[in-house]
C-alpha cells in the first residue's frame, strides 16, 4: 500500500512539474476565457509549482536516493529542466532552478554519487 500511495503522490507532481494536472489545466482555460488576471495566474501556476517541487527532495529523503534516482532521472527532472525554457515566466524558472538545487543536496546528503547520470 506504501509503495502505490508513494507512486500515486510522484505521478501527481509529475503532473504539475509538467503543467498537466487538472488543476493546470483550468488556469490555462480561464487565463483563455479572459476571466484570469495574468499577473495573478503567474503567481498561482509558481505557487503550484513551488508546492510540487517542496516535495522533491522530501521523496528523496523518504525513500532513499537508490530508489528515488529512477524517478527523479525519468519523470521528475525532465520535467524540471522543461521548466528553465527561456519562454517560462522567470518566477517559474526560478522555482525549477531552486528545485533542482534542493533535490540535488538532498540526494548528495543520501548518498547518490551520480545524480544527472542517471
Amino acid at each position: 500500500m506504501r509503495v502505490r500511495a508513494g507512486a500515486q503522490v510522484s505521478d501527481q507532481v509529475t503532473a504539475v512539474l509538467q503543467d498537466k494536472a487538472p488543476c493546470c489545466e483550468y488556469e490555462d482555460d480561464e487565463d483563455e476565457e479572459g476571466g484570469g488576471d495574468e499577473e495573478q495566474g503567474g503567481d498561482a501556476a509558481e505557487e503550484l509549482l513551488a508546492a510540487a517541487a517542496d516535495l522533491l527532495p522530501v521523496m528523496a529523503g523518504a525513500a532513499g536516493a537508490a530508489a528515488y534516482a529512477p524517478v527523479l532521472a525519468s519523470a521528475h527532472l525532465p520535467a524540471l529542466l522543461g521548466r528553465l525554457g527561456a519562454s517560462q515566466p522567470e518566477g517559474i524558472r526560478g522555482v525549477a532552478l531552486g528545485a533542482l538545487a534542493e533535490v540535488s543536496e538532498r540526494m548528495q546528503v543520501c548518498g547518490a554519487s551520480r545524480l544527472l547520470t542517471c
